[in-house]
């Protein structure tokens, strides 16, 4: 029935073009810098509204009814919620259970004799005043070299650069930190995750618990309680 229904409804042609040069290609399309991201373009939405406007096929509906009526085996994953991001030219991952919340970059002020490579200083988010700190300085990480019209250019790759600012809670403790892109939640199913290689530089490597493939891309997942820990070690 499931094929039956597939060589019925035959998707229509679409020019993918956020695959080939968009966020999930290469980013050499010039629109990005107006639109930042493919689901703000008009070339995206005019695609999407292509899909949905077709007519139906001769017994589709029947097909649909058919396939529904069906006993489905339900197959269930162990899946952990990750917020992708990246530093520089490093793509690593944090687990949602973590999160508190992404926004805005936000002014630093440094603190006198207290500021060090992880340290940043204090920030100001919705009212409360949080630690702001520094992974690239913890994982070792090298800051982005940004040019003048907002891009990055790393390993051949020209990123857009759009950071954010990532806080992140254990307990009542809340920590502050900038993210070159942030990509968004992620769920990864645990049979998915591969120990940490040591191509990742060599101070990322031990606060990585694992690594998994997204988007074409190879995404370290950073332990939460190893860099909890370590964030309370700088910011005493």
């Amino acid at each position: 029935m499931t094929e039956n229904l597939r060589s019925e409804a035959a998707p229509a042609v679409v020019d993918d073009c956020w695959n080939r040069i968009g966020v999930g290609g290469d980013r050499t399309c010039p629109e990005l810098v107006a639109y930042v991201h493919c689901r703000n373009c008009h070339v995206f939405t005019r695609a999407a509204r292509s899909l949905f406007d077709r007519p139906p096929p001769e017994g589709y509906r029947d097909a649909c009814s058919s396939l529904l009526a069906e006993p489905t085996a339900r197959v269930e994953r162990d899946v952990e919620t990750t917020l992708v991001f990246r530093l520089h030219d490093e793509w690593l991952a944090f687990p949602s259970r973590g999160l508190a919340e992404v926004t805005t970059p936000r002014l630093v002020r440094r603190v006198p004799h207290r500021s060090n490579p992880v340290f940043a200083g204090l920030v100001n988010v919705s009212g409360q005043i949080l630690p702001a700190v520094s992974l690239h300085g913890l994982l070792g990480v090298d800051p982005p070299e940004d040019d003048h019209a907002g891009l990055v250019r790393n390993d051949g790759f020209v990123w857009l650069a759009h950071p954010r600012l990532v806080v992140i809670a254990a307990r009542e403790e809340r920590w502050a930190f900038h993210a070159d892109e942030v990509a968004g939640i992620v769920p990864i199913a645990r049979d998915d995750l591969k120990p940490a290689p040591s191509t990742l530089t060599a101070t990322a490597h031990g606060f990585s618990r694992a690594i998994f493939q997204w988007q074409r891309r190879e995404v370290g997942l950073l332990a939460d309680d190893r860099v909890f820990a370590a964030l309370r070690s700088h910011c005493r």
